[in-house]
């Protein structure tokens, strides 16, 4: 427990130190940005790539205040790959840093060059030198009840390997030394775990040849790049096996490739995991068998080194195990019987079985990297002779296009003179022509002034004639302004004449309305005296039979006599008013008949004016 809080707090600054992987990727992103000739992006360029990380737009520029260390509104291959870890750390729930850790402000070191087996790509003074005596530095136990054991050589004469060493400041010879302080031990790990980063074991590896072609591992991890939105480093179970179902490969199949593929078994695909499980997919679907287990070949680069140290940890851990229990039966010192020495014998047996295991398998191992060596030797021959060849055949090629380029060159000289040759003898034609054409030109000219100066003649000619058909018209045109005078005046006179004709009219109408209602009122005047008349016959009959009186008789008969007199008047007068009204008809015929004829004049005056104008 003690150990752990220990380590916690010793490793907590580590967090924001950028790993030499994590390097490589930001500058590869970096690049993939299109920076400026002097190694900067711009603000526009970060932000639209930062925001692909999902993260609110105010913790980015948190992160943008951190990384951009000089303010200058941009940033260097340094600044973003501190950018790009703090993106890192708060998509893994780390929080931000109020200030810059020390760590991140260090100005990036080279990439580390490729380095032979056993040798070290970085050796501090305050350590020891990792590569000495050939050994793996690896942090010791902390507690330890005995020394180590010391390295014990092998039948075959190999070296020893994954023995380890004691550390100043982590294990003291002897029993645990409890006084040791705790400061003390923070500054050895902050050591160990500052500069074993930078320390590469000196065992030998395994080949690092991978049996992915380069092709295929390009396009998928551009595939893997592109389904890696969050730059995670990993895709998760369901989005690897979104992409791997459209493969359409049976799911026992796409089970076999997972299990294959994922190495760590932690449920997630690395870039290299998932470049391994699509090309076991194309295995697959190219009809070849998919292997059991994961031959070595297929096993990724960076799992080659950490099985690699795990199964020499392993081999260490039981030598020592089985070197501790041998001590703890020799401090024991029980009675020795029959059974006690089989015992001992046979583990003795098994540890020398277990050596010489060991031993053929690290001259596999050997043999393996030999063979790799001479097969990259022989490849890295090949392809510099392919590389010569290929030179050569570039420099003769080259010497071709050369004497081609001077063929050309000069053939290029020649048509040039021909040109200038043809353009001379053209520019001449040219101005021949163009005199030629000048003289006709000066010629047509000249006739058609003469033209020009006849068209003058006639037309001074024809203005003349003009002159007097123009002071003919205007006579014409006095004449028949006069005329139309006199016609208006007539149409003004006959204009009276007609309005007065039409309040005669109105007046003759209004007195045939009147005698005709004089007339209407004489016949209800008549029809009412001829029942009076009727009676005053009845009457005189009435009178002759009865044999009235002489006098009342003769009043009677004057009575009948005027009222006979007043009939005839009447009637004489319902005559006359008859013959009155025809002749008023017959006269208002006749006005409208002039009526009619004065505005056919009154109308047609205008069109008449017209055409004598």
């Amino acid at each position: 427990m003690l150990f752990t809080s220990i380590l916690a707090q010793a490793t907590t600054p580590y967090v924001f130190t950028i790993s030499v992987d994590e390097r490589a990727k930001h500058d590869q992103q970096f690049h993939g940005l299109s920076p400026s000739a002097g190694g900067f992006i711009t603000g526009d360029q970060a932000r639209n790539f930062f925001l692909q990380s999902g993260l609110s737009p105010p913790i980015l520029a948190q992160i943008w205040a951190l990384a951009d260390m000089n303010s200058d509104g941009r940033m260097d291959i340094h600044e973003f790959s501190i950018a790009m870890k703090l993106i890192k750390l708060m998509l893994q729930g780390h929080p931000l840093p109020s200030a810059l850790p020390p760590s991140m402000k260090q100005p990036l070191l080279p990439l580390p060059p490729q380095t032979t087996f056993g040798e070290c790509s970085f050796t501090p003074k305050s350590l020891p030198n990792c590569a000495d005596n050939g050994v793996v530095f690896m942090s010791p136990p902390l507690v330890s009840t005995a020394p180590p054991p010391l390295p014990q050589p092998i039948a075959n004469g190999a070296p020893p390997t994954a023995l380890m060493p004691p550390l100043s400041g982590f294990s003291l010879p002897g029993k645990l030394l409890v006084s040791a302080t705790i400061s003390s031990l923070v500054s050895n790990l902050h050591r160990f775990f500052y500069y074993s980063s930078f320390c590469s074991a000196p065992s030998p590896q395994p080949p690092t040849d991978w049996a992915v072609p380069q092709s295929s591992r390009l396009k998928y991890r551009q595939l893997f790049n592109s389904h890696d939105k969050m730059m995670s480093g990993h895709l998760t179970g369901p989005q690897a096996r979104t992409i791997l179902m459209q493969s359409s490969l049976p799911q026992g199949q796409l089970a076999t490739i997972w299990s294959l593929s994922d190495i760590d078994q932690d449920g997630k695909l690395t870039a290299e995991e998932f470049i391994l499980a699509m090309h076991l997919i194309d295995m697959a679907m190219s009809g070849l068998p998919l292997p059991p287990v994961l031959p070595p070949e297929y096993l990724p680069p960076t799992f080659r080194r950490v099985r690699s140290d795990s199964v020499q940890s392993d081999q260490k851990s039981i030598q020592e195990e089985v070197e501790d229990e041998s001590e703890s039966c020799q401090e024991k010192k029980l009675p020795v019987t029959f059974e006690d020495k089989k015992r001992e014998n046979f583990e003795r047996g098994n540890l020398e079985l277990e050596k010489r295991r060991q031993a053929l398998q690290e001259q596999q191992r050997k043999e393996q990297e030999r063979l790799a060596a001479l097969e990259r030797e022989e490849q890295e021959r090949k392809e510099r002779e392919r590389l010569e060849q290929e030179r050569k055949r570039l420099q003769e090629l080259e010497k071709q296009l050369e004497k081609q380029r001077e063929l050309e060159r000069q053939r290029e000289e020649e048509r040039r003179r021909e040109l200038e040759r043809r353009e001379a003898a053209k520019r001449e034609l040219e101005r021949q022509r163009q005199l030629e054409w000048e003289r006709q030109r000066r010629q047509e000219l000249l006739t058609q002034r003469n033209r020009e100066q006849e068209s003058i003649v006639l037309l001074k000619a024809r203005k003349k004639t003009l002159e007097f058909e123009l002071e003919a018209l205007n006579d014409k045109k006095n004449q028949l302004e006069g005329k139309l005078r006199d016609v208006r005046f007539r149409l003004s006179n006959q204009r009276k004449e007609v309005e007065q004709t039409n309040q005669t009219r109105e007046t003759r109408i209004a007195e045939i309305t009147q005698l005709q209602q004089q007339l209407q009122e004489s016949q209800q005047w008549l029809g009412r005296l001829i029942p009076d008349k009727q009676s005053l016959n009845d009457q005189l009959k009435q009178v002759q039979q009865s044999s009235l009186h002489s006098d009342s008789l003769s009043s009677l008969q004057k009575a009948l006599d005027l009222k006979e007199i007043s009939r005839k008047q009447l009637r004489e007068q319902l005559d006359l008013v008859e013959r009155e009204t025809r002749a008023k008809l017959l006269e208002i015929d006749a006005f409208n008949t002039q009526l009619k004829q004065s505005n056919c004049c009154w109308y047609f005056g205008p069109f008449l004016h017209a055409d004598l104008l």
